[in-house]
């Protein structure tokens, strides 16, 4: 419907103007415990950041000390590794030997020690003087000498006048 000059009709059932249902202090009374929860769950999320940054430096410093514990590992395989092919070998001056090949032998992931005796034996070839000759015994049960066991001292002392 509309009037005459055009315009549309006022209707006398038109709702009021907007009145607001709550009033301020209902407003503050909502808001404030929601403002207290997002507080305290940011202070929560900044302790929680803190400790997942505390955890995370304890993980890289365990995953160091893992690295090197497993790295001292390797060291101590070789190492023995070399000394007990040097050994086997009648090599007389392990350490030197040991340092000599130590670049030549590995340590698999499954740690265990690779190229100790083709090291030793190619040391062996290159460097004679290291190791014992060819038909020269050690000091066990079947040589003379006091360190043999067969005899005391003096014994083996008297036998040499």
């Amino acid at each position: 419907m509309s009037d005459a000059d055009g315009s549309p009709a006022t209707d006398a059932a038109q709702p009021p103007a907007f009145t607001p249902i709550l009033s301020q202090q209902d407003l503050d009374a909502i808001t404030s415990p929601l403002q207290a929860a997002a507080t305290e769950a940011q202070t929560r999320l900044t302790a929680m950041a803190g400790e997942r940054d505390a955890a995370l430096e304890r993980a890289t410093a365990a995953d160091k000390a893992a690295s090197e514990l497993r790295d001292q590992l390797a060291a101590t395989i070789k190492s023995a590794a070399i000394r007990d092919a040097a050994h086997g070998a009648g090599c007389i001056d392990i350490d030197t030997a040991t340092m000599l090949v130590a670049d030549k032998v590995t340590v698999g992931d499954d740690g265990k020690p690779a190229g100790a005796a083709e090291a030793l034996a190619a040391l062996k070839t290159a460097k004679p003087h290291l190791f014992r000759p060819a038909g020269a015994g050690s000091r066990d049960a079947s040589s003379h000498g006091p360190a043999s066991g067969n005899g005391s001292a003096d014994d083996w002392l008297r036998s040499l006048l």
